[in-house]
C-alpha cells in the first residue's frame, strides 16, 4: 500500500491542515503574503477551505460507493469549522474580527470542491452507463 492510500497518513495531513488554519485564524499577526490584488484575504480563505474540504473528503473516502457521502461530510465539516473559527476570532482575540465575507469565502471554497467531485462522479457514472447495460442481470 502506498503512503498516499494509508489512512493514518491521510488523517495526519488533514489534521495538520486543520491545525494550521486554526493557528492562522487565531494568531494576532499571521504571516500574510504580499499579494497586490483586491480581496487577497478572501482568496486565501477560499483556497484554505477548498483544500480543507478536499483533504476531509480524501480522508473519509473509502471507495466509489461512499464518495458522495464522504465529500458531502467533508464540505459540511469545512463550512462548520470556518464558522467556528470566525466565532473564536470574535471571542478569543482582540486583533482579529469575524467577517461575513470570510465565512462566504470559506463556504464558496468548500462548495466548489464538493461540486467538482459531484461533477466527476456524475461524469464517471455517465461514461460507465452504456457498459453497465451490457452486463448480465443477476
Amino acid at each position: 500500500m502506498t503512503i498516499l492510500l494509508d489512512r493514518r497518513f491521510r488523517i495526519a495531513v488533514f489534521a495538520g491542515t486543520a491545525l494550521a488554519i486554526l493557528w492562522l485564524s487565531l494568531d494576532s499577526a499571521p504571516p500574510v503574503p504580499d499579494l497586490d490584488m483586491p480581496q487577497a484575504d478572501k482568496v486565501g480563505h477560499f483556497i484554505a477551505y477548498a483544500l480543507l474540504t478536499f483533504l476531509a473528503g480524501w480522508t473519509l473516502a473509502r471507495d466509489i460507493d461512499t464518495w458522495e457521502r464522504s465529500w458531502r461530510w467533508g464540505a459540511i465539516f469545512a463550512i462548520l469549522y470556518g464558522g467556528l473559527l470566525e466565532v473564536l476570532q470574535m471571542a478569543l482575540t482582540r486583533s482579529r474580527f469575524a467577517e461575513w465575507g470570510d465565512l462566504a469565502a470559506d463556504l464558496l471554497g468548500a462548495l466548489c470542491v464538493y461540486l467538482l467531485v459531484r461533477l466527476g462522479v456524475f461524469l464517471r457514472r455517465r461514461r460507465r452507463a452504456p457498459y453497465d447495460e451490457l452486463q448480465p442481470r443477476k
